[in-house]
C-alpha cells in the first residue's frame, strides 16, 4: 500500500443499509464514483469484474479464496490502482477482482478491506453519518474514549467476548471484528458444535436452518437467543446471535470462534487503529440535521 501523507483528515459520508452493511463513496481512475463495502473481514480490497473492465484493467494471477459461503471462489488481481475517499488516496500496488455478493447488499464497485485499515486510522461516526480517515502519525485519540487492545490474525482484529447461553455457565470466545457482518455475533460451527449451542432445549423443536448469500455462495445458520453477550465490559442481555451451520468455508474454521459485527459498533463512535492494534469506543455524537431521520 502506497499512499501520500494526509495533510488533514479526510471525511466522506457513511451509509448504513437497511440490513446494517456499511457503504462509502469511492472515486476511481476515470473520475467516476462508486459505493464500496467497508469490510475489516476482507484480507485485500476488491473491485468487481464489471468495474475493473470499465477501467480497462488487465487481470492476472488467479487464486482460490473462501468466505462464509460454502463454495470456493476465484480472485484475480489488477495492478497499480488508486482509490480516492474525499481527500485521501489509497494507492494499491495490487487489488483483487471478484464478484461481490452478500445478502442485502445493493450494487457496489468493490470492497475496501485490510489495505485501507493498515494505511489509515479509521473513524466511524454512525450518528453523524460520516467516515473519517486520519494519518496515524498525526491522529489524537478522542477524549473519553475506551480503548480495547486487539491482535491481528489473518489480517483481522481479534477480540475476546463472553457468551452466556440460557441456563448455562458463561463461555469465552475469540472473534474477529468484521464490519462486513451486519448483525451482532456469528459463532462458527466448530465452536457451536463443541459447546452444543445449536441443540434444542428438551421438549423444544429443533431450530430452523436459514439460508443467505455471502462471498462463496450459500450460507446456512440458525438464530437463537443468548442470556448475555459481553464485549469489553459491555453486557448485552437477551440478545439474538447467529450460529453457523455451513459444512464448508470459513465458518467451519477453528482458528477463531466467530465474528463480531456492526450491530455492536453502531452504539458508539468507533475508531479502528490497526497501526497501534486498538479499537476505541467513544460516546455517540448527536445526529446532525443531515443525518437525522426525515
Amino acid at each position: 500500500v502506497r499512499s501520500a501523507p494526509l495533510a488533514a483528515p479526510a471525511t466522506v459520508p457513511l451509509e448504513v443499509t437497511a440490513t446494517g452493511l456499511l457503504l462509502v463513496p469511492v472515486t476511481v481512475a476515470d473520475g467516476s464514483a462508486h459505493r464500496f463495502l467497508l469490510d475489516t473481514g476482507a484480507h485485500v480490497s476488491l473491485l468487481t469484474p464489471e468495474l475493473a473492465a470499465a477501467l480497462g484493467l488487465p487481470t492476472a494471477g488467479a487464486r482460490t479464496a473462501r468466505g462464509i459461503g460454502e463454495e470456493p471462489f476465484t480472485v484475480t488481481f489488477a495492478r497499480d490502482v488508486t482509490l480516492v475517499l474525499g481527500g485521501a488516496s489509497l494507492r494499491l500496488s495490487q487489488v483483487g477482482v471478484a464478484p461481490v455478493a452478500l445478502a442485502g447488499l445493493p450494487p457496489v464497485g468493490g470492497i475496501l478491506g485490510a489495505d485501507l485499515f493498515r494505511r489509515f486510522v479509521v473513524e466511524l461516526d454512525f450518528a453523524a453519518g460520516r467516515l473519517t480517515l486520519h494519518d496515524p502519525r498525526r491522529w489524537v485519540p478522542p477524549a473519553g474514549a475506551e480503548e480495547l487492545r486487539f491482535i491481528l490474525r489473518e489480517g483481522m482484529p481479534m477480540l475476546p467476548v463472553t457468551i452466556t447461553p440460557p441456563g448455562r455457565a458463561p463461555l469465552s470466545a475469540r472473534v474477529a471484528l468484521d464490519t462486513g457482518f451486519p448483525k451482532l455475533l456469528r459463532l462458527y460451527r466448530s465452536f457451536v458444535d463443541r459447546h452444543r449451542l445449536a441443540a434444542a432445549a428438551p421438549g423444544a423443536p429443533q431450530p430452523r436452518v436459514l439460508h443467505g448469500t455471502s462471498m462463496g455462495g450459500r450460507t446456512s445458520y440458525v438464530e437463537t437467543r443468548m442470556a448475555a453477550v459481553v464485549v469489553a465490559g459491555h453486557e448485552l442481555r437477551d440478545v439474538m446471535v447467529t450460529l453457523s451451520r455451513e459444512l464448508a468455508g470459513n465458518a467451519t474454521s477453528d482458528r477463531y470462534d466467530g465474528l463480531l459485527g456492526t450491530a455492536f459498533l453502531r452504539a458508539f463512535r468507533v475508531v479502528i487503529d490497526y497501526p497501534r492494534r486498538r479499537l476505541l469506543l467513544a460516546p455517540a455524537t448527536a445526529p446532525s440535521p443531515a443525518a437525522a431521520p426525515g
